[in-house]
């Protein structure tokens, strides 16, 4: 039971993280929006002095989805040789690309994929050590 919660845990904090990526897709959009109101020279400054931020609001989602993620489902019940993050994200990366070939590829879909390949990647640190 503690191994199915573990698993529910994840698919959780994946639901989470995809939301919460789609919610930062769309307040991107809008400073994108407002950016190209801008004039000439503010555009400038703006890459100046809010470039690191844009990238920091970009990349968040996956700074601290990932460890979270597995953080979450290791409380529940820890994984021996991290099977279950080497699966789920497996699973993540193969239904992120068949979303992004049949829908569109959007920038969400690559922090999905990413996310996938960080959870597969932190089951294989696991299972080595």
């Amino acid at each position: 039971m503690k191994r199915f919660l573990s698993w529910l845990a994840l698919f959780g904090c994946y639901v989470v993280f995809t939301t919460l990526a789609s919610l930062d897709m769309a307040l991107l959009r809008y400073i994108i929006g407002l950016y190209s109101q801008l004039s000439p020279f503010l555009k400038l400054v703006v890459i100046f002095f809010g470039g690191s931020a844009f990238i920091g609001l970009t990349l968040a989602p996956l700074y601290y989805g990932i460890p979270l993620s597995w953080a979450a489902s290791e409380a529940v019940c820890p994984s021996k040789k991290g099977t279950r993050y080497i699966v789920f994200g497996t699973l993540t990366v193969v239904f992120s690309v068949t979303g992004a070939i049949m829908l569109g590829l959007e920038f969400r879909d690559i922090l999905t994929t990413v996310y996938g390949i960080g959870l597969v990647i932190y089951g294989h640190t696991q299972e080595g050590g």
